[in-house]
């Protein structure tokens, strides 16, 4: 087996199914899908069970414990010789998969990210989209501002049109270039990440792949962190720490799609505890800096990163912007 593709679920049905049926037109082959359900009270297993005749599949079902847990669950069960992460709500494009793979033929040491677009497949009274995402999908549908003023739940993309992908039909529902792709970074600093000391950053399970040999050289996912935030984060520090060298390929893209999601001042708490777990457990300056500028949004990353490069470049005052930065955290 070429590739093992990890996908956690819990309680999101609807959008797993317009998901899986996207990977039926890859244009490659040699994978398998794990599918690691967390504790679903829906109808997720029928929805998987439904592609088993069609998909390459395992259904791995386990009390809630989280996604770490999760996505360690699946990674015992791989056999691929590379492991590509992407979410229960993310449809692929067909050639998603060769995209990922055509990276790692030159070299075992590389992490791929993915980019990532948005998809509107179902309209539900409170979904939260950013100003200039709506702006976007009502100029290419100009009818769904009465739904949306009525609070209407609407089903917009069905499978038969994930099948036939690229057509008017699909594409009016998509929001270009989303916001997880750190758009002010990639400007700043390219798709090469030239000069920027913080690459580590950008590599999300959201869309990732990297070797099962690199992966496992630096350990699976740390179950230590509880709740929304960071364990990706931590898994792609450490594959960065190890020499793995991050490369983006804008053609292995994905479509997330919009649903209702927890509020923000909901998640903070676990978020902030994570990272200062996070920063705890390394002790770096990248960490602490890391935290100050996502967490606190006291620094710009720009600041940030020349922080890095000064201290990479002056081993002596690396140790004193340690201590500075580690008594700031708190």
């Amino acid at each position: 087996m070429i590739i093992s593709v990890i996908i956690p679920t819990y309680n999101k049905s609807m959008y797993l199914d317009l998901t899986l049926s996207s990977f039926i037109n890859q244009n490659f082959n040699e994978y398998e899908l794990i599918i690691i359900d967390d504790g679903s009270t829906d109808n997720t297993k029928d929805i998987v069970s439904s592609y088993e005749s069609k998909l390459n599949i395992k259904y791995i079902y386990q009390q809630n414990k989280g996604r770490s847990a999760a996505r360690n669950s699946g990674l015992r069960e791989a056999v691929g010789k590379y492991v590509v992460f992407n979410d229960d709500d993310r449809i692929v494009h067909p050639s998603f998969l060769s995209e990922h793979l055509k990276e790692h033929m030159t070299g075992d040491n590389k992490i791929v990210i993915g980019w990532k677009h948005n998809i509107l497949t179902f309209l539900q009274p409170g979904i939260v989209f950013r100003q200039n995402e709506l702006v976007q999908i009502l100029a290419n549908n100009p009818e769904l501002s009465k739904e949306l003023l009525q609070g209407s739940s609407i089903n917009l993309v069905k499978k038969e049109m994930i099948e036939r992908f690229h057509t008017p039909e699909f594409e009016k529902y998509i929001v270009w270039n989303g916001y997880d792709n750190f758009p002010a970074i990639i400007n700043k600093y390219g798709d090469q990440l030239e000069g920027f000391y913080f690459p580590w950053i950008l590599g999300t399970t959201a869309n990732l792949s990297v070797s099962r040999e690199l992966l496992d050289s630096v350990g699976h996912f740390d179950e230590n962190f509880i709740g929304w935030g960071m364990e990706d984060t931590d898994l792609s520090y450490r594959l960065f720490r190890a020499g793995g060298e991050m490369k983006i390929n804008r053609m292995a893209y994905n479509f997330h799609q919009y649903h209702l999601r927890e509020n923000p001042k909901q998640i903070a708490p676990a978020l902030r505890k994570n990272t200062l777990y996070f920063c705890e457990k390394y002790k770096e300056l990248a960490c602490y800096l890391y935290y100050r500028c996502w967490n606190l949004g006291k620094i710009e990353i720009s600041t940030a990163n020349e922080l890095m490069r000064f201290a990479n470049e002056n081993n002596n005052v690396l140790s004193e912007l340690r201590e500075l930065y580690s008594i700031q955290q708190s």
